[in-house]
């Protein structure tokens, strides 16, 4: 598991904040562009929400929204199906299982 990044979630959800992709992608790659860039990315936070769910905690990755959309990528959304906390099939309900997962999420790691 990429520790960087985990890190800079859990601080992103301890300050009740989101990220861009490209933000959590320059940890990684400082010239994050194309395919390859997002295939790694992907992957890591994917495996940083194993981990997280793997512990009875919500998915960190939630924190990390596309710029355009305002949401993470396809890939958070069956994952969060393949570890069966999600079984929603359309925007409106991938919205709602979001900022629902946020909350969790910024609920998780509050501090004080």
């Amino acid at each position: 598991m990429n520790q960087v990044i985990h890190n800079r979630l859990v601080r992103l959800a301890q300050g009740r904040r989101t990220a861009s992709f490209d933000e959590i992608a320059s940890l990684v790659v400082p010239d994050a562009r194309g395919r390859a860039s997002t295939s790694r990315v992907s992957k890591i936070l994917n495996e940083i929400s194993v981990y997280e769910h793997s512990r009875a905690r919500p998915m960190l990755s939630a924190l990390v929204l596309h710029r355009a959309v305002g949401a993470p990528g396809p890939e958070f959304f069956a994952l969060a199906r393949t570890l069966g906390r999600y079984s929603g099939e359309d925007e409106r309900a991938d919205r709602k299982f979001l900022d629902a997962e946020i909350e969790s999420v910024w609920n998780q790691w509050r501090t004080g």
